[in-house]
């Protein structure tokens, strides 16, 4: 018999167009309906009839390890929650199962926790409101990347395959940004992401100077392509700078 399930490795949860770091765990989204009583003398054999009313999109909750450096997830979520600010939140399923939930929501708690035999832990929940929406088609895939930076041309480990989402790719130490050109024929919008900084990739069209990290550093590079309506598909390379 096949199996019939996934490995939730992978997942994020993205707050305000930046995801989460050293996530642990993210709960899916959970509403409910409620439910009003239109039950009448003239009801069939004495049964109650209801119809559906007003839906409420729940509430969803995160937990990892909490890292002070992580100023444009973590820590502008605390500030976000202190002001109950309303943003949305994204959660993406692993490749192996794409899936994104989308929906505004309100952070409603932001916890720290300090165990005298583990790591500082951090939770926090968020209240949905209005209607969230679930996608379960994915984008397309790129059809090409490359990358240079200021010495010239760099190649991917493995060498890119559009199927093939995560890479290592090693720049001269002496440069301190990589350009990207991608091809997607599909896609309604490209973002690259290094550093909490966003880039809008344009198709077959070189990318600005994108910042990565110090020397004997190693910088994540995200790029997603969204088709319209669809889900996400990301891909992550490990810039390293030795």
């Amino acid at each position: 018999m096949a199996i019939k399930g996934s490995s939730a490795y992978g997942a994020t949860f993205n707050w305000d167009g930046v995801d989460i770091a050293a996530l642990r765990s993210a709960g899916d989204i959970s509403g409910s309906v409620d439910t009003i009583d239109l039950t009448h003398h003239d009801s069939a054999d004495a049964f109650r009839e209801f119809v559906a009313g007003l839906r409420d999109g729940g509430e969803v909750s995160i937990e990892g390890s909490f890292y002070s450096g992580d100023t444009t997830g973590q820590i502008a979520l605390h500030t976000d929650y202190q002001a109950g600010s309303t943003k949305e939140i994204i959660i993406t399923g692993p490749t192996s199962e794409a899936y994104t939930w989308t929906a505004d929501a309100i952070c409603t708690s932001f916890d720290l926790t300090h165990p005298h035999d583990a790591e500082i832990g951090f939770s926090a929940t968020f209240k949905i409101t209005g209607k969230p929406v679930l996608a379960v088609t994915a984008s397309a895939n790129s059809s090409a990347l490359s990358f240079v930076d200021s010495v010239g041309a760099k190649t991917p480990i493995p060498a890119y395959a559009a199927g093939t989402y995560i890479y290592t790719l090693t720049i001269a130490n002496a440069s301190g940004w990589v350009k990207v050109t991608t091809t997607h024929a599909t896609a309604a919008t490209i973002i690259a992401t290094a550093l909490g900084v966003a880039h809008v990739l344009a198709t077959t069209v070189q990318s600005e100077q994108i910042t990565v990290g110090a020397a004997d550093t190693v910088t994540t590079l995200t790029i997603d392509y969204t088709d319209t309506g669809k889900v996400t598909k990301r891909y992550t390379i490990y810039i390293q700078r030795p």
